[in-house]
């Protein structure tokens, strides 16, 4: 895997026999060091007590600050980076020195941003609590990918009155975006991490460490030396457009055998070994030890899983079938398709060859061991398949799966998914496995889709002719008239004559009749 390894600086600031401290360069691949910078290497160092001049000379200069201007720079260089206003290569080069016991902001702390031909101060940060160590670990880096440097500020110190516990020296990290005008406006308001758990120190180093997994952003490693009972914990956040990302990589002093102390105390990043993803060096001084934790490769799989037919159709039996499990020997003919896979294995300085462990579930939404449908291979919901893959290539297989006899529900729909995940046979030292990105966590197909079971019901009206319905209707027209012209036969349709009712006109008439007849 060629490619042009970055010089590394490692310095010891309590070095010598009275604390002048030392720095060491390694042009080769870490495999030797040096006192002098070499080559292209042209570091610039603070010393923030080697000038006694700067020192104050009573105690009065401590308790009325104001009156002594110089002490506003007491302590210059505590940390150092240097950056760029503007688009990269095109605008002015800017240095970052701190003063992390800063005097005059009531020891919060501050950050010049000096021109880097004259030194002559152009900008400034502070800090936001006294105490906090603002300037402690300075960085500079593109986290965003629009070509302007960030700026980020470590204040290990910070402690978190507002909690309902007091938390003291959590630690904070300031992250200054430069705006499209080339200015950090944004700083009264920057984004702000902050650490977890008291005297954690989070912030105590900072280092911008390029990009870890090759999507375009640069990352940024923050060190708590402090945390996880003094072993130490650092977090790699990553760069996206809109910013740090707020779910970090986090990786422990506890991690390691025999457990290492104040783990993240100092931090370093570059593509140490050429592989085109960015690595990164931690220190732990109170275990003497340096880390060198090398960044895997990203492998990027696209996949495609498919039911051939979205609708199996149960009276359809006649392609496939399983054997009874009771005898063991019959046939029980089964309704049966395809399912089809894709998978397109490929990534930056991935292995050229690669194995595979792909596992496909059917009908993973249904109760367990309640599945509908199974492999005709095994006879089971699960089908497991290690496959070698060549990167940059396409391999596509089909298995057939059917549905058991006596299906119950046929209301819901039955789904698939497909999971993939990297395998390691060989014996190769060093050898680095490729990851997948955390937005495709462990399941790296989403494709399940969506496959439908008739039922019963609609199978067998299907089966059915269409002239049966038509001499059912006949056949039901007929007996209707047979038994209708036997009940009118019967005299059940006849209808009876009213008797005569005689009317009030024809009474009267008859009454006089029968009266006269009296008379005479």
């Amino acid at each position: 895997m060629g490619g042009l390894v970055p010089p590394l600086l490692l310095c010891s600031p309590r070095a010598g026999s009275q604390a002048e401290g030392e720095c060491y360069t390694s042009e080769n691949n870490l495999q030797s060091f040096s006192k002098t910078a070499k080559g292209s290497l042209k570091p610039v160092l603070g010393g923030p007590t080697c000038l006694k001049d700067d020192k104050p000379n009573d105690v009065a200069s401590l308790l009325y600050p104001a009156a002594y201007p110089f002490l506003d720079k007491w302590y210059l260089g505590y940390a150092m980076a240097s950056g760029t206003y503007g688009m990269r290569k095109f605008e002015q080069e800017f240095l970052l020195a701190s003063v992390a016991f800063h005097i005059n902001s009531s020891f919060a702390g501050k950050v010049y941003m000096l021109n880097k031909d004259t030194k002559k101060e152009m900008e400034s940060l502070v800090g936001y609590q006294p105490g906090e160590h603002f300037g402690a670990s300075l960085a500079v880096s593109d986290f965003t990918g629009d070509g302007r440097d960030d700026i980020v500020v470590g204040a290990p110190h910070h402690t978190d009155y507002n909690g309902t516990e007091l938390k003291v020296e959590i630690g904070a990290v300031y992250i200054y975006y430069q705006t499209s005008k080339n200015t950090f406006d944004s700083q009264d308001k920057p984004q702000e991490l902050r650490g977890l758990t008291s005297g954690s120190r989070f912030g105590y180093a900072v280092a911008a460490i390029g990009d870890t997994n090759a999507d375009g952003f640069n990352d940024l490693a923050i060190g708590a030396p402090y945390e996880n009972d003094g072993l130490g914990t650092v977090y790699i956040y990553q760069g996206s457009e809109n910013g740090l990302r707020d779910n970090p990589q986090i990786i422990s002093g506890n991690m390691f055998s025999p457990h290492l102390k104040t783990f993240g105390f100092s931090i370093a990043g570059g593509d140490f070994d050429g592989n085109k993803y960015s690595d990164v060096i931690i220190g732990a001084y109170e275990s003497a030890a340096v880390v060198y934790i090398p960044a895997r490769p990203i492998a990027k799989i696209t996949s495609d899983l498919n039911f051939v037919s979205k609708i199996i159709k149960l009276q359809e039996t006649g392609k496939c079938s399983i054997t009874n499990s009771t005898d063991s020997v019959t046939k029980i003919p089964v309704a049966c398709e395809d399912i089809n896979f894709c998978i397109t294995y490929s990534g930056s300085s991935v292995e050229k060859e690669m194995e595979f462990r792909v596992t496909i579930v059917l009908d993973f939404n249904a109760e367990k061991d309640n599945s509908r449908i199974l492999f005709l291979e095994n006879n089971r919901n699960q089908l497991i398949r290690e496959l070698n893959f060549t990167s940059g290539s396409k391999k596509c297989l089909a298995n057939t799966i059917y549905a058991i006899p006596g299906i119950q529900d046929f209301a819901s729909t039955a789904q698939a998914k497909m999971t993939i995940e990297p395998v390691d046979k060989t014996t190769k030292p060093n050898r680095l496995l490729p990851i997948f990105s955390k937005e495709n966590s462990n399941i790296i197909s989403t494709n399940s889709l969506t496959f439908m079971i008739d039922s019963k019901a609609n199978a067998v009206v299907d089966a059915i002719p269409w002239w049966v319905y038509v001499a059912s209707g006949l056949g039901a027209f007929l007996i209707l008239a047979i038994i209708t012209g036997i009940l009118y036969k019967l005299g059940f349709f006849k209808r009876k004559k009213p008797p005569t009712q005689q009317t009030d006109g024809e009474e009267l008439t008859k009454a006089d009749d029968s009266q006269k007849e009296t008379n005479s």
